[in-house]
């Protein structure tokens, strides 16, 4: 069930900066309560006999690894990086929780929360619910009020038996047929790099995280505002055409995340991240307006048949030609903690602080952009296939994806 567990190809990790005097034995406590409250999180596999057999553990399992790096002065960056990168290279077996979480002292006023997750209990977008629950729930305990998060919401496994039940029914056939026609001509698009695409997936990724300047990021949220656009629209058709400028092809997709989650207060914990394909036709290289408009039009449309499973299309679509899927993924994810309390929780996040990624998924993808929007910050991560992109070929890639995005502020419509 587990490839390879010694290589952590299934973590999921973000740090937190706490910007406050923390008490580390009410945190591990608010951890515990989290880990009772949502199913996912205390989860484990055990497939010893090659037959998986799920197990529940108790939350009593989890311990709040603790580093004090507050008397380090001149070394305490360079430690912090190697506290990060230790807790996220260490692979979470099956039969344990998936979830580990290292409190970094660097001050009496500040530390890093560095959390790491077992893909199969979530996605990435879990952590929006997971910081804000567990920072909420600890300012609470902090000022002896009571818990403020709402009754019980639905199980994982719940959402599991509904997505099953949906792949036997005839609604699922009418969505499957649907990516039968839609993906008949997807084929391989490789980016252009410096060196030939390999044809077998890559184990590793680099990563190149940055600030987003502030100047664009707050110009395309004027334009989203003034327009009344989804700002996710807004990165996508902008990272569609600049595969076109790349590839020189007019039929484009990419990979992104659509749907699978409802308001926080009423979905579940857990793995639900509908990845989907979304394919655009640019021919006749329109411009932003327009890319826009036919972007729009694939992602409502793609959104429709969105229930259907990544992997299932994979396997049952596209034959489980992993070089048929998309050179490019993209994920979006507005990490706005203020619907679970005060606007302004003294927390920032941390920027990605590793070079490399071990990687050993089905994903085939050549370049991944993982946009996070804070309520100070836009933080781009790009994790790309070093084997035969080059640091310069992500930078050109991203200078003319940014130029791309520059393009929206430009606008002048109605």
């Amino acid at each position: 069930m587990q490839k390879n567990p010694e290589i952590p190809h299934s973590n999921i990790d973000v740090q937190l900066k706490l910007r406050f005097e923390v008490n580390a034995d009410l945190l591990e406590e608010c951890c515990r309560v989290l880990i009772d409250r949502h199913e996912s999180l205390r989860t484990a596999w055990d497939d010893r006999s090659g037959t998986p057999v799920r197990k529940n553990l108790s939350s009593a399992a989890f311990r709040l690894q603790r580093v004090d790096l507050s008397t380090e002065r001149e070394n305490q960056k360079v430690r912090l990086e190697q506290e990060i990168a230790d807790i996220n290279a260490r692979p979470i077996p099956l039969d344990e929780l998936p979830i580990r979480i290292r409190l970094i002292q660097l001050s009496s006023a500040e530390s890093i929360l560095a959390t790491t997750l077992h893909h199969i209990a979530a996605d990435g977008a879990a952590f929006i619910r997971l910081y804000g629950e567990l920072i909420q729930l600890y300012m609470a305990r902090m000022s002896g009020e009571s818990s403020p998060l709402v009754s019980l919401v639905p199980q994982y496994s719940e959402f599991v038996q509904k997505q099953q039940a949906f792949l036997a029914s005839e609604k699922a056939e009418r969505h499957i047929a649907y990516w039968r026609q839609h993906l008949s001509s997807q084929k391989e698009l490789p980016l252009r790099g410096t060196r030939p695409r390999p044809e077998t997936p890559p184990t590793h990724l680099s990563l190149k995280p940055f600030l987003m300047e502030h100047p664009l990021s707050e110009g395309l949220q004027a334009y989203c505002r003034k327009q009344g656009k989804s700002i996710f629209t807004v990165f996508a058709s902008a990272l569609q055409r600049a595969v076109q400028k790349n590839t020189g092809e007019s039929e484009i997709a990419i990979a992104t995340v659509l749907g699978g989650r409802e308001a926080p207060e009423k979905s579940s914990f857990g793995y639900l991240a509908g990845i989907v394909i979304v394919r655009t036709d640019l021919s006749g290289e329109p411009d932003a307006t327009e890319a826009f408009r036919r972007t729009n039009r694939s992602i409502k449309e793609t959104f429709v048949h969105s229930e259907v499973p990544y992997l299932y299309l994979l396997e049952e679509v596209l034959g489980g030609d992993i070089r048929r899927l998309p050179s490019v993924h993209f994920n979006y994810i507005p990490l706005d903690v203020s619907q679970y309390g005060p606007e302004n929780f003294p927390i920032d996040l941390l920027e990605d602080h590793r070079t490399e990624l071990t990687w050993t998924g089905l994903d085939f993808y050549d370049l991944g952009l993982r946009i996070i929007q804070t309520p100070r910050d836009v933080i781009v991560v790009c994790r790309y296939d070093n084997r035969f992109l080059d640091e310069k070929d992500v930078e050109r890639f991203l200078s003319v994806y940014f130029d791309l995005l520059k393009e929206f502020t430009l606008c002048q419509e109605p």
